[in-house]
């Protein structure tokens, strides 16, 4: 980015941002095939979390839907996402660079303990690197008419740094890979019945990362949340539904805390059209209100509207779901994003 040029990256680290990249990806290969072994998950919303680089950090969870694992049944999925960052702004004394790309791979365990109670847990890694996608996203913003002015610098840098009244938050142009925040589950069922299920889902958020290198915000955040699965109502268009509303309660952690809002609403709405009888289409739609009391377009609401598709592999019941993410509306989210899931399904 042209206005960023002052703050570049030394060429090393770029090249050593693609190397960590990379080797992410490699990790994940293999833990990928390890989810062919057991382990089962039904089909229902594209589980992606916010994956800008300082609001990933602060307990929001994804949308899971209404139905439950089933009694005695443990189901896994794992999921690999990454996000391109390229934003910057500056309002009031404060500034903000996000330059790079990071990448999130997760095991998500959901187990049933009886008819209406599931537990479960997220193992996440996180990475940010200076990235490999760059030309490749703003080719794709050509195509589509979108914008590329924050892209007109150097490709494939790391640069996340925020600053405040002159101080100095965070700088970092290193990549790091890492342990994430776990996440502990809950959900007790309040219904489900005639294809239409609703659940109230719970999550507490442990400080396992480390926020120095935002993988984590050094507190224990909680989240609360009414979620619900709709199978019925458009089954004449085979179009299934999901939705959800919920609050989060950030702990006073290590992250920009003098800023940090007591309470942040989120909500979504997706569909799953069952376009065949082995492909899905999707879109969903998922809102965060602000983290912070802050100037910033970056730091304030978001919102993401993400579009895929899901191809279930025979008997097996092997099911993989791709989707990319834009950030059509606010500058709190990704400027672009991938989604890749892998499950079995019972």
């Amino acid at each position: 980015m042209q206005h960023m040029e002052g703050l570049a990256n030394p060429p090393g680290s770029m090249a050593a941002g693609s190397v960590a990249g990379l080797r992410l990806l490699a990790l994940v290969i293999p833990l990928l095939g390890a989810a062919l072994a057991e382990g089962a998950t039904a089909p229902g919303p594209l589980q992606l979390r916010n994956q800008h680089p300082l609001l990933q950090t602060l307990g929001a969870p994804a949308m899971q839907g209404g139905q439950l694992a089933a009694a005695g049944e443990l189901e896994h999925r794992w999921v690999l996402s990454m996000a391109n960052h390229a934003d910057a702004g500056a309002e009031r004394g404060e500034q903000i660079i996000l330059d790079g790309e990071s990448y999130y791979t997760e095991l998500l365990l959901r187990y049933g303990l009886g008819s209406r109670l599931e537990v479960g847990a997220d193992l996440p890694l996180v990475a940010h690197t200076s990235g490999i996608f760059d030309n490749a996203i703003e080719a794709w913003h050509d195509v589509f008419g979108l914008s590329n002015t924050l892209r007109d610098g150097p490709s494939n840098r790391l640069r996340l740094l925020y600053q405040r009244d002159g101080n100095l938050e965070y700088d970092i142009d290193d990549s790091a890979v890492g342990l994430g925040d776990i996440r502990l589950n809950g959900a007790f069922s309040l219904a489900d019945r005639g294809g239409r299920a609703l659940a109230l889902r719970a999550q507490i958020e442990l400080p396992t990362g480390d926020a120095d290198e935002l993988r984590g915000n050094g507190a224990v955040d909680a989240a609360l949340a009414l979620e619900v699965t709709d199978r019925q109502t458009l089954v004449d268009w085979r179009i299934d539904l999901f939705g959800r509303i919920g609050m989060v309660a950030p702990g006073s952690g290590d992250l920009l805390k003098e800023l940090q809002e007591d309470w942040v609403p989120f909500a979504g709405a997706g569909l799953a059209w069952r376009w065949t009888e082995r492909l899905d289409l999707h879109a969903q739609f998922d809102y965060q209100g602000s983290y912070f009391d802050s100037a910033l377009d970056e730091l304030g609401d978001t919102t993401q509207l993400m579009v895929g598709a899901s191809y279930r592999f025979g008997s097996s019941g092997l099911r993989l779901t791709v989707a990319v993410l834009e950030d059509l509306v606010s500058d709190a989210s990704p400027d672009f994003g991938l989604y890749f899931s892998l499950a079995i399904e019972r």
